[in-house]
């Protein structure tokens, strides 16, 4: 039984196999390359690349190595994230913060209005409509961080002011996937059911920022140099 094995069993790939996992690593970074060069979104490349080796291309990739790559995408995206929020500047972002409200706000109420408006032509229901506007609302922080990078707009005033409105919209985003989720699962709809999420969101975005500026005024004042440089936080 394949529980009770000790080691994962060797078995050497075939032809096809390499040629297939070959391709799927090194053209990304040719075409990448390329289209940066070009429009400034080699990003663009990964992604009908992944579409084309995988599903619902043409299915070259297994699904084990689907689920692996995903996982390591996914932890790629937590670090472009990363990169990308402590290189911000907090100056420029609270000199364009009201621009970048407006600028989030756009992404989440258009949709939703949208989705409503739509939504009697097709017989959609109130709830099936609001999960469809929470379902196209801007949540590309990745993206934006990868495009403002290779095109060196990060710096500037729109990058500041997209790459904010973008940390907004996934933030209100992921709080309106957990609410459909919530109200999806067969529960009936209730106050709850909508505040939870919301209050534990904007708990954890009060908290963790008072948390960390109480530990950084802890930290002794010959220090106080190396977390400004790596965070941009003026104590």
């Amino acid at each position: 039984m394949a529980g009770t094995d000790s080691s994962l069993a060797y078995h050497e790939p075939s032809v096809i196999t390499i040629v297939i996992i070959s391709g799927f690593i090194l053209l990304p970074n040719g075409l990448n390359y390329c289209l940066d060069k070009l429009v400034y979104c080699g990003l663009l490349a990964q992604v009908f690349l992944g579409i084309a080796w995988g599903t619902p291309g043409a299915k070259w990739l297994s699904e084990e190595l689907e689920h692996a790559i995903v996982q390591l995408g996914y932890l790629g995206l937590i670090l472009i994230v990363f990169e990308g929020g402590v290189s911000t500047s907090f100056k420029s972002l609270k000199a364009n913060l009201l621009l970048s409200i407006g600028v989030a706000i756009t992404g989440i109420i258009v949709p939703i209005s949208l989705s409503f408006t739509l939504g009697p032509i097709i017989g959609a229901s109130p709830l099936q409509a609001f999960a469809a506007g929470a379902a196209l609302c801007a949540t590309s922080l990745g993206t934006t961080f990868t495009v403002l990078g290779t095109s060196g707009l990060s710096a500037t005033r729109m990058g500041v002011v997209l790459t904010s409105a973008a940390m907004m919209d996934d933030v209100v985003g992921l709080i309106m996937v957990q609410v459909v989720s919530n109200l999806g699962g067969g529960s009936k709809f209730s106050a709850v059911t909508v505040i939870r999420p919301v209050s534990v969101s904007l708990g954890f975005m009060t908290l963790v920022p008072a948390v960390w500026i109480e530990l950084l005024s802890r930290i002794p004042r010959q220090l106080r140099p190396i977390f400004k440089s790596f965070g941009q936080i003026h104590l």
